[in-house]
This record gives structure tokens, sequence and C-alpha cells, in this order.
């Protein structure tokens, strides 16, 4: 994250412009923003979970253990939100726009974050290209959430919130790893083993 900061910082004084030019200024409308987006990342997660849940197609076991994980979850999210929409939303993606249109910047960008997570493509099986087609249109909605706002507090708080409550709120898989959550996930008829679904 420091050095994803550090780089964009860089970039910007080379320009000589400041860094809230890439994320927006850290006011109360970007704070307000960020609260939006999480709301939103959390239902992003909870809505189809519950409608799995409501189906029979999945259910839901406590784990006893997912609160001693919480702490350290939220910070890792955090961090990997701020590094992930710092650098995909941040310096390459504004010049793009500038150079480039909405659209062809977006396409490009995506393409991008799809790459970084080609683990998590591999990782969900014969169900792989589910899960690319997932991250290309989040990185897309990260990125409308960015064009909509002027600002990095959206996408941050939507990304921060919907891995969040997608790994350490509901214990499903996070681009391809295994997270220990509140609840751990399980299949009809499934006892023994976790379940491991990819986004």
């Amino acid at each position: 994250m420091l050095v994803v900061i550090f780089a964009s910082l860089i970039c910007q004084a080379m320009r000589r412009r400041p860094l809230t030019d890439l994320t927006g200024r850290l006011d109360f409308n970007w704070f307000n923003c960020l609260a939006i987006g999480a709301g939103l990342g959390t239902a992003l997660m909870l809505v189809p979970a519950t409608l799995l849940w409501a189906t029979g197609q999945v259910h839901f076991l406590p784990n006893p253990g997912g609160t001693n994980l919480l702490l350290s979850a939220l910070a890792l999210f955090a961090a990997v939100a701020v590094t992930e929409e710092v650098l995909f939303r941040g310096f390459i993606f504004q010049r793009l726009l500038d150079g480039l249109g909405q659209w062809p910047a977006q396409a490009l960008i995506a393409a991008l974050f799809l790459l970084t997570h080609v683990d998590a493509i591999q990782n969900a099986g014969p169900i792989g290209y589910l899960a690319g087609v997932n991250i290309f249109i989040a990185s897309l909605m990260f990125g409308l959430a960015f064009l909509r706002t002027k600002s990095l507090a959206m996408p941050i708080g939507i990304h921060f919130a919907a891995n969040f409550v997608q790994g350490s709120v509901l214990g499903f898989g996070v681009s391809g790893s295994e997270e220990q959550g509140l609840l751990t996930p399980r299949s009809p008829g499934q006892t023994g083993s976790r379940e491991e679904p990819s986004a």
C-alpha cells in the first residue's frame, strides 16, 4: 500500500499536481462516499448469499473462532482495498481517461485487474470463466463509482466491504484464497471439508 501511494505521489509531483487530484479531497463528502460505498459493498455480498440460503443452495454454520480474526481481517481488507483502488483507479486509470476516454480506459484497467487476479480464476476450476467475468465486472463497477464521484472513496468502500463481508463474515473464499469467517458456508449434504468458492 505504501509503495503504491508513494509511487502515486511521485507521479503527481512530476506533474506538479497534488495527490488529492487522484483520491479526491479528504473532506466530509469523501467519508460520506466511503460509507455509502461500504453499504453498497455489504449489500453486494449479503443479497446473493441470502438468496442462496433462502433457496437451499447453501446453509451457514457459526464459526466460534471467526471473531478472533475480525480485527486482522479488517486491517488486511482495508489495506487491499486502498492499494488496489489507488493502483487501478488512481494515476494510470485517470491518465487513460484523459487520453482514451471512459470505456477504453475502463476496459484496459479491467483487463489488467483481471490479470492480477489470475490465481482466483485458476483456483475456481471448471467455473474459472465465471470467476473471470465476475472480476472483470467488479473492476468496471469500481471504475463507475470513481467516475460518478470523482473520488476513490466510494470504490474503496465498495471493494473493502465486499471482500470483508464475503470472507470474514460469510466465510467464502476471496480472490481464490480460503477465508475463515464468522460463518462457515456448506452446500446441501456437505458435512466435512470447507467449501471454497472463489470470487
